[in-house]
């Protein structure tokens, strides 16, 4: 394939992947309350007012039963929200584009990055294993910051390779250092857990004992050093340290996030018939194929024990989308260990078969993605992109109004998600999911309660009806999904 063809080939692949991801958003989101964080940063970017922002949700954390998460979440992410959410304002969708424009970006960054370990048809089929994986498709509609961050740890990862390990330049030594450091903290700036990427770059450096002027070794730290110092100067931080989620560490949880993120990549091949058999298979394959490569990719193994180490000493757990970052990698080494299946098999009619088997395999993977996706994405459609729960709903839209309309500017409001609250409605607002915690309402606070059986995080409708006979609370709002209470009198 020449480089015109890859060309058009990449142009190709980046256009239906946008399609595709395109045709699958819906005009609403999730009852996330990160999402609504992440917008609510990118709002006080464009109105110049980040303080305000780390103002409201430090009393949203603070006066909440429990913490919500993190004051201030880091910047890079709102930033990339910015210039869409001023052109846009609150359109769900669009501010969905900035993850479809990062996930379509993420093609040709593998492309190239991936040309010294596989041939261009295994590119491809690398390529496609991302382009049409319908788990991927479907976190496109979260306003999350995992895709961008996959997009910059990756291009940083290829980078450490391309420069340490293979010891071919782009630029110049201290080009090519810059533009390490900045990638770096690009991918640290999205997501605080792109730290461990120095980590991997010192590590490489020792492997592959780099040699040379100190200076240029060095520099991607400055770089990444300088960049974090600009952004701690420029923007406010909501508290110390990451560090104190790790309280509940444990040897128990150690051992059951061990078993959970052992079984958490069948979750990628989730639509294919037998999938975690399918799982199974491909990572037998990954493993052998990072021994295979574990000399020329070392900085993406080492990339990839850091990520697995750090989240299995998280207190938390996230779902699929906590592997992300070592999708790309771990997906390489299994089409590398598909190659060594079909190559090394004894005898002519055996490499035969094993060329067959592999790309059959390949092919049902593929094939099962491509009808999971035409399902989601008619289903999509057909719904005219409107999704049945969540802040769009017309019964949410209906709250949200009330609460605007009527509840004064310094009122509080509890609720189960109270970010989203504080970004619809423009109210302080926190969660409360306990009676005993009702203290923290004053008269002239509101309490709003969500009727569907999908809620959590908040006081029993039952027990909400009790203290209405009570008169410590006068209905406002009764709606079929929603229940909204004033405090008439302080709650003791």
């Amino acid at each position: 394939m020449n480089r015109c063809q890859a060309n058009v080939m990449i142009l190709v692949l980046m256009g239906v992947t946008g399609l595709l991801s395109w045709a699958g958003l819906t005009d609403s989101h999730n009852w996330g309350g990160d999402a609504a964080a992440y917008i609510m940063q990118a709002a006080s970017l464009t109105q110049g007012r980040p303080g305000d922002f780390v103002e409201i949700n430090r009393y949203t954390v603070e006066h909440s039963s429990y913490p919500m998460g993190p004051v201030v979440y880091p910047w890079g992410f709102p930033f990339l929200l910015a210039p869409i959410y001023a052109a846009f304002g609150l359109n769900l969708a669009a501010l969905k584009c900035a993850g479809v424009i990062c996930f379509v970006l993420l093609i040709p960054v593998i492309w190239v990055g991936f040309r010294s370990a596989h041939a261009p048809a295994w590119r491809v089929g690398l390529i496609c294993l991302f382009a049409v994986n319908p788990n991927l498709l479907a976190f496109l509609n979260q306003i999350l910051s995992d895709i961008p961050f996959l997009l910059f740890s990756t291009l940083s990862v290829i980078l450490i390779g391309r420069l340490v390990v293979e010891r071919r330049g782009l630029i110049s030594p201290a080009g090519d250092a810059v533009l390490l450091g900045a990638c770096m903290a690009a991918a640290f700036f999205i997501r605080i857990n792109g730290v461990l990427l120095p980590v991997a770059l010192l590590s490489t450096q020792l492997f592959a004992q780099r040699r040379g002027r100190w200076r240029i070794n060095v520099l991607p730290y400055a770089v990444f050093l300088g960049l974090f110092a600009v952004w701690r100067a420029l923007l406010p931080a909501g508290e110390a340290s990451y560090l104190t989620y790790l309280h509940a560490l444990s040897p128990s949880m150690i051992y059951e996030h061990l078993i959970y993120y052992a079984r958490l990549g069948a979750d990628f091949f989730a639509g294919v018939p037998f999938h975690h058999f399918v799982y199974y298979i491909a990572l037998a394959l990954a493993l052998v194929g990072a021994y295979r490569r574990r000399r020329s990719d070392f900085h993406a193994v080492v990339y990839i024990l850091l990520t697995l180490g750090l989240y299995i000493l998280w207190p938390s757990t996230q779902g699929l989308r906590f592997l992300f970052p070592v999708l790309p990698f771990a997906l390489s080494f299994m089409l590398t260990g598909m190659e060594a299946l079909a190559a090394h098999a004894p005898g002519r009619r055996s490499a035969t078969a094993g060329r067959l088997a592999v790309h059959v395999f390949v092919a049902f993977i593929l094939c099962s993605f491509c009808i999971q996706i035409d399902i989601d994405i008619s289903t999509n459609l057909q719904a005219h992109r409107r999704a049945p729960l969540g802040p769009a709903t017309q019964t949410s839209r209906n709250m949200f109004a009330y609460v605007r309309a009527n509840a004064p500017e310094q009122s509080t409001v509890a609720f189960f998600r109270p970010r989203i609250m504080t970004m619809m409605t423009g109210r302080k607002s926190v969660m409360i999911n306990h009676v005993r915690d009702l203290p923290r309402l004053s008269p002239g606070d509101y309490l709003c309660i969500y009727m569907s059986p999908y809620a959590f995080d908040q006081i029993e409708p039952e027990k909400c009806f009790a203290l209405l006979e009570q008169n410590m609370f006068e209905l406002q709002l009764h709606n079929d999904d929603f229940l909204v209470l004033r405090v008439t009198r302080k709650p003791h």
